[in-house]
């Protein structure tokens, strides 16, 4: 594991599903901002747990994880999830 992602900091299972992928792309915080077009204070929110992706940024993720090999995102939101996403395309 590399060791930026090392220390963990259990916010609950949809932030440690983030950091998880991150951590599975073997990316910094700020690496995956740049992939995914957004800012590192917003990785660091979706890792918090302060906020969740939405709308495109989302479809983006769950690109990269699908991409990756990455499981979806944990139960129980995995359905509501899914519905944000199917709504948001």
């Amino acid at each position: 594991m590399p060791a930026r992602c090392e220390r963990r900091v259990e916010a609950g299972p949809r932030p440690a599903w983030v950091r998880g992928l991150r951590c599975h792309l073997d990316m910094s915080q700020r690496e995956f901002a740049d992939h995914l077009g957004v800012g590192r204070s917003t990785i660091e929110f979706w890792e918090s747990g302060r906020y969740w992706p939405q709308g495109l940024t989302y479809k983006a993720i769950l690109g990269a994880a699908q991409a990756a090999g990455y499981p979806p995102p944990p139960a129980p939101w995995e359905q509501d999830d899914y519905e944000r996403y199917q709504q948001s395309a």
